[in-house]
């Protein structure tokens, strides 16, 4: 984090500045180091004093409905690990941000947003899927394994093509005031021959100073989502720079492209769910008498962490993969100063980090770091000459 600038981003942090950057992203790191060794060390502690069977064996006295008893596990479990995220996000937000000038939020607007969060998180999506599971298991048993792979990819489904309802749980989004951005926006879509229904505006302001732009849903339904911080901090050949990146997604099909390998983590849940809620020598390792669909499913989600980071490396490969190639198609039309303008801009702002290593890279980043992404759109519009 404290290796020297690239000469081609030397423009991009004064040296005070860029000082700042680290000791952000130093503390950032520590903030997420302490409390994951937390939350770890009490996943931990309930596996092996064997909490889940105490607590299902506590509430059997009161309900024999095993829904209720299946409830009650997930809850006890989740109110020993909850503490220590909400404080971790209270300090990332009120500590950090703050301190480092990014924070807008309220506390009453952050624990608004919690509480939506816990809400459709919790409630709605897991113990939704919860009580599906097991309801389809009691039913069909093993046939549910399959099934429930066609029903995840139908709520990932839902969650994109209803994205901007799920927003508005949390923001306000209003249709962009007519006048030139509207208008050159309108024009590159289409001379771009991009359908959009949409061009709306989110009070990410309220939340962040760090901005940000994304496009939701497909076929008629696509819409473009600018900050407002985005409109009042950048220029308009800035911001269409970055409309005809998110457009260059859509047209080379990046969403299309990367689905095998997003399917590849709901089948590799399935797979070791199956493998583990069969298997009766697991529950009486951990008190239990018998099957317990529950606690095979609270199993599932610890060792399913870690190998999603296996998995994530070749979907971020992927994804880095694209950028590049959306940086490609939008400098075609808006051109290569302009663009480099804005992502310098964005990584000023948003406190990029300009000399990530390059294993974390591969583990962890979804787009090219900021010297390998405009080196490449350099490059290309040198040749291209």
């Amino acid at each position: 984090m404290s290796s020297p600038i690239q000469p081609h981003l030397g423009d991009l942090y004064e040296p005070e500045a860029y000082l700042k950057r680290n000791n952000y992203e130093r503390e950032g790191i520590l903030i997420q180091l302490i409390f994951g060794l937390i939350t770890t060390t009490i996943a931990i502690f309930i596996l092996a004093f064997n909490l889940h069977y105490s607590f299902f064996h506590w509430i059997s006295n009161f309900t024999q409905n095993y829904y209720l008893q299946v409830y009650y596990m997930f809850i006890m479990t989740w109110l020993l690990i909850f503490p220590c995220e909400f404080i971790s996000d209270l300090i990332n937000t009120f500590y950090l941000e703050t301190k480092y000038g990014f924070n807008q939020y309220s506390l009453n607007r952050f624990l608004h947003d919690q509480f939506i969060g816990l809400f459709l998180n919790g409630v709605i999506i897991g113990l939704g899927l919860l009580s599906l599971f097991i309801f389809i298991y009691d039913l069909l048993g093993n046939w549910v394994f399959i099934l429930f792979f066609f029903i995840i990819v139908v709520v990932v489904l839902i969650l994109f093509f209803f994205q901007t309802f799920f927003i508005r749980l949390t923001s306000k989004l209003t249709p962009l005031q007519d006048g030139s951005l509207k208008n050159k926006i309108i024009d590159l879509c289409l001379q771009l021959k991009f359908p959009l229904k949409r061009i709306l505006v989110i009070d990410l302001s309220k939340k962040t100073t760090k901005a940000n732009a994304f496009f939701t849903g497909f076929g008629a339904l696509k819409s473009v989502v600018l900050g407002d911080n985005l409109i009042t901090q950048f220029t308009e050949e800035e911001i269409l720079t970055v409309v005809a990146h998110e457009i260059g997604h859509y047209q080379q099909k990046h969403i299309w492209k990367s689905l095998p390998l997003g399917l590849l983590s709901p089948i590799t849940i399935l797979v070791i769910a199956y493998l583990l809620i069969n298997n009766l020598t697991l529950y009486t390792s951990f008190g239990f008498t018998e099957l317990n669909i529950a606690f095979g499913l609270y199993l599932v989600s610890c060792l399913v962490a870690p190998l999603f980071i296996v998995l994530a490396i070749p979907a971020n490969y992927l994804a880095r993969k694209n950028e590049y190639e959306a940086d490609t198609y939008g400098i075609r039309y808006i051109g290569k100063d302009e663009t480099i303008a804005a992502l310098k801009k964005l990584y000023r702002k948003n406190f990029t980090n300009l000399t990530p290593h390059p294993f974390v890279v591969k583990m962890t980043y979804d787009h090219p770091p900021a010297a390998e992404r405009i080196k490449a759109i350099e490059e290309y519009s040198f040749l291209q000459r």
